[in-house]
């Protein structure tokens, strides 16, 4: 929403007082919020406000977080999964999800590069994170509905017809291609922040899920933090994104397949264990 509201303004405040006074506004801006932010925050923790890990029941003792009513609950123990398929196949998922992701902070470069002005870049971005916007809303109740696999099928979906759109409005379609691929791309691109917790939790089970994601999450950091330079690398070499633009959207295409192999590979080793157990006792 920040994005959506303020990446007009901000490219008329570089327009009038130039990148590095409107950067150094920025900067001061997030000093002053994060640090006015965290002091008002930063003593709220969930134990301390009754909030319970995931999966535990109404009642329980939210002390006992860390001992056997976590250990009763379904799912890997964090030390078992880094010998299963489901491990590396949500790896290559979530590389190629941190990877794909960088279209949310190239798409304005890409954009202006392809000969667009500022102005309908800003507009392109403020599409973007409008779509982030209602995407991880979208994603979070298919999730919740149907699984984290469907979820990021829809996100892969969408993030491929905007990339279409992209394409079609650098080879000539003019700006509203653009605009709109940046909505519809948005709607899936917020993968590169949802995929984690949408993924984790179904291929590995609620039991250590805190622990894993933070592990899986590092995967993720790892693929956007190539995705930059790969994306520009692309410009760089042949004058142009149009490859870097269907090179992400064939990344995006391959995350669905992974994802679901991901999940099911681990659903049968810990909702199998589940089952076993039920019918022990």
């Amino acid at each position: 929403v920040g994005s959506a509201i303020l990446v007009p303004i901000m490219t008329g405040i570089i327009g009038g007082v130039g990148w590095q006074n409107a950067m150094l506004g920025m900067g001061a801006a997030y000093a002053v919020i994060v640090i006015a932010t965290g002091l008002l925050l930063v003593r709220f923790e969930p134990a301390a406000l009754g909030l319970l890990p995931y999966g535990l029941k109404e009642g329980a003792d939210a002390g006992a977080a860390a001992s056997a009513d976590v250990a009763a609950l379904p799912g890997m123990a964090y030390k078992s999964i880094f010998k299963t398929a489901a491990f590396w196949l949500m790896v290559l998922c979530l590389l190629l999800v941190g990877f794909t992701g960088c279209i949310n902070t190239q798409i304005n470069t890409i954009a202006q590069l392809s000969g667009f002005s500022a102005v309908v870049a800003g507009f392109v971005v403020t599409g973007m994170s409008l779509g982030n916007v209602f995407g991880k809303l979208i994603l979070g109740a298919l999730k919740d509905k149907f699984s984290g696999a469907v979820a990021g099928l829809f996100g892969a979906a969408t993030a491929v017809i905007g990339i279409v759109l992209f394409l079609f409005g650098i080879g000539g379609g003019g700006d509203v291609p653009m605009i709109a691929g940046g909505f519809i791309c948005g709607l899936g691109s917020c993968l590169g922040t949802m995929a984690g917790p949408l993924f984790v939790l179904d291929a590995f089970g609620p039991r250590e899920y805190g622990t894993i994601l933070g592990t899986m999450s590092v995967f993720t950091t790892v693929g956007l933090a190539l995705g930059a330079p790969i994306v520009s690398s692309f410009y760089d070499i042949g004058g142009s994104y149009t490859g870097a633009l269907i090179t992400l959207l064939v990344c995006f295409v391959l995350i669905v397949p992974l994802v679901f192999a991901s999940i099911k590979s681990g659903q049968a080793i810990w909702k199998k264990g589940k089952a076993a157990d039920s019918d022990a006792s």
